[in-house]
């Protein structure tokens, strides 16, 4: 099961890393060292993932300082071994912005939307498919902002997901050591969690995908 999930997270990432203009040569690079995809990703946020690492470093006990964001892909062993209240932890905070941030697009105006999504427009993702006419779409339309709301936090999701899943890539290998699952590991211990979080992501990028289909055949109408 850890394997699947940890190929279902990797091949999920992938899919939003391509959305965001990754190449072939970005997907060999990343392999299936899952976390590297975001450190990309994240290039043209960097305030925002070191604010989030200084965030939630308190539950990933390792990070010392967000500087060591990088470093994390040499503690595999210590990621692969999160306790069932960490990943839990994190989720529950992610879950509470998530909520916030949901709350705050239903009461914003479209004059609001405008400013936030005009915003977006100007760096990472945003800069790459929110055109003038797609912010006019988005900021009257409050289901569409919930669908960019989700993709984002799905992101989040996915982020926490390669953290704990891409060191059980190993579990694919019988020639490599396995890890010894007869223990109590965070990972099986709720598993059910994060395979709901990872379905979220799925669904998220599926419905994103579909609607930008939709937009774009009645804008060219």
């Amino acid at each position: 099961a850890s394997s699947d999930l940890q190929q279902a997270v990797e091949k999920t990432t992938k899919a939003y890393y391509v959305l965001s203009g990754a190449t072939l040569d970005d997907l060999h690079d990343v392999n299936h060292i899952t976390p590297k995809a975001f450190f990309k990703m994240f290039e043209e946020h960097e305030s925002f993932i070191l604010d989030f690492c200084l965030k939630y470093r308190k539950m990933l006990k390792y990070w010392k300082k967000s500087e060591d964001l990088k470093n994390i892909l040499t503690r595999k062993k210590e990621l692969a071994g999160l306790t069932k209240e960490e990943i839990q932890s994190l989720f529950a905070l992610l879950d509470a912005g998530y909520e916030k941030t949901r709350h705050k697009i239903a009461n914003i105006g479209v004059i609001g939307a405008k400013q936030i999504l005009t915003q977006l427009s100007k760096e990472g993702l945003g800069r790459k498919f929110l055109s003038p006419q797609l912010i006019n779409e988005f900021a009257l339309d409050k289901n569409l902002q919930f669908v960019l709301v989700d993709l984002f936090i799905a992101l989040l999701y996915l982020y926490v997901l390669g953290l704990i899943t891409f060191p059980h890539a190993q579990s694919r290998y019988p020639e490599k050591q396995l890890i010894d699952y007869r223990s109590n590991y965070g990972l099986s211990e709720c598993i059910d969690l994060v395979v709901t979080k990872t379905e979220f992501a799925i669904t998220s990028l599926e419905i994103f995908l579909q609607k930008m289909t939709s937009i774009k055949v009645k804008l060219a109408v």
